[in-house]
């Protein structure tokens, strides 16, 4: 959920007349923690990633570029499979990065090579495996090579897959504390904990920007985020705590915006620093301890959706409707935890991150209590975000709470998907 102040007549959000900034001149935003690029709120709350990026102007999407969407008054889609094995990307022409560099084939061939170096460790090369060549056809031409049918690549650049200016990325280092995009707003601060600022870039091809800076700030504190918006010391804020919703209902000059995210909150075991979730009976066994209707009903106060597939609707390809559901049962639970050998039930680390979603906190404490009643004691510790993600990405948890925002790299054939849900 986002919670906004209330716009001028013309119906423009992100009016800045009650701060003594000139309206529609530019706009603050309250977030739940210190990340640069974009904010994802759990369940229905916020704004989504692509939004964010978009917004932000920090990269370059090459899809965003080479496939014009359904309804947005555009001729025709510019990428297409060509075969099972090569996808053509038809690049918009007459787009340039905010340093100059043309938004070219050779611009994205080279991004793709830079998104898989060993040299970079980058956490997500794995997510373009199935790429094996990038053929530069002409200016405005790609085909890729894969080694399989990839139908999630345009997902994929869409999420994950940053384009980058050639000349200017040469230089790591600089790329990364000065980024470059070719979006409505260009980079133009960032002071961790503090506040990362972008500003308008000028006539887009999608559309002028209304607002001539956007300043965001992390937040972590809910009750600061609620204050800083009643005070005018913020226009936006993300992850508003059910319980403050009512505080906000109709208050002067303040709205509320809900909507379904095609995010998720999910919980993620390790197969690598314990033998224990290997077990099918234990990760099953977890589905049925964890009551998820108590956890929507009490810790988030309505405001969630519980998920009924692998993956929520309105992520392509990733939801599967009619799946048999796992019902709060701790009894089975305990029987199915005898099954694996643990009658007497066991002992992990659990880690969760603290303000980066919506209640994360209070739901990896509720989940910890919900476990210790069939006997599985979670040993939870909430950690900061940036040094949680440091963690994730060096596999040293055992089990952790993350958002999913889009469908994983690998086969969707309806066979695979069966088996994973199977597995779950």
């Amino acid at each position: 959920m986002c919670a906004e102040r209330t716009g001028p007549a013309d119906g423009r959000s992100c009016s800045s007349t009650n701060h003594g900034r000139s309206s529609q001149a530019d706009d603050a935003t309250g977030r739940g923690s210190n990340r640069a690029t974009s904010t994802k709120a759990n369940h229905r709350p916020g704004t989504s990633r692509r939004a964010d990026r978009a917004a932000s102007g920090r990269r370059a999407d090459a899809y965003r570029h080479a496939h014009d969407r359904p309804g947005c008054g555009c001729r025709k889609p510019r990428s297409k499979a060509l075969d099972d094995s090569t996808w053509e990307l038809k690049l918009r022409p007459g787009i340039s990065f905010h340093n100059g560099e043309p938004f070219d084939a050779n611009a994205v061939k080279f991004s793709f090579a830079r998104y898989v170096d060993p040299s970079i460790k980058n956490g997500y090369a794995t997510l373009l495996k199935p790429v094996t060549e990038v053929q530069v056809i002409d200016p405005m031409t790609v085909h890729v090579k894969t080694s399989e049918p990839f139908a999630e690549l345009i997902e994929t650049l869409s999420a994950y897959v940053e384009m980058l200016p050639p000349k200017a990325a040469a230089d790591p280092n600089a790329v990364a504390s000065k980024p470059i995009g070719t979006g409505p707003y260009k980079f133009v601060s960032w002071t961790p904990n503090d506040r990362f600022v972008v500003q308008a870039a000028g006539a887009h091809w999608n559309a002028s920007p209304r607002m001539q800076q956007v300043v965001f700030r992390p937040i972590p504190d809910s009750t600061a985020r609620i204050n800083e918006l009643k005070s005018g010391g913020v226009d936006i804020i993300t992850n508003v705590p059910p319980l403050e919703i009512s505080t906000l209902q109709g208050a002067a000059g303040i709205s509320l915006a809900r909507a379904t995210n095609a995010g998720s909150i999910i919980l993620i075991p390790s197969f690598m620093n314990t033998d224990v979730f290997k077990k099918k009976e234990v990760r099953q066994a977890l589905q049925y301890a964890i009551d998820k209707d108590q956890l929507i009903k009490v810790v988030l106060r309505g405001e969630a959706v519980p998920m009924s597939s692998p993956f929520p609707k309105g992520v392509a390809g990733g939801y599967v409707d009619g799946l048999p559901q796992y019902a709060y049962d701790p009894e089975k639970a305990k029987a199915l935890l005898a099954q694996a050998g643990y009658p007497d039930g066991f002992s992990f680390n659990f880690k969760a991150p603290d303000g980066r979603y919506l209640q994360d906190k209070a739901v990896a404490e509720a989940i910890t209590g919900q476990l210790a009643k069939v006997g599985i004691k979670a040993e939870l510790e909430t950690v900061e975000w940036s040094t949680y993600v440091q963690g994730i990405v060096g596999r040293k948890y055992e089990l952790f709470l993350l958002s999913q925002g889009g469908l994983q790299v690998g086969p969707t054939t309806p066979k695979s998907l069966a088996e994973l849900c199977g597995d779950c």
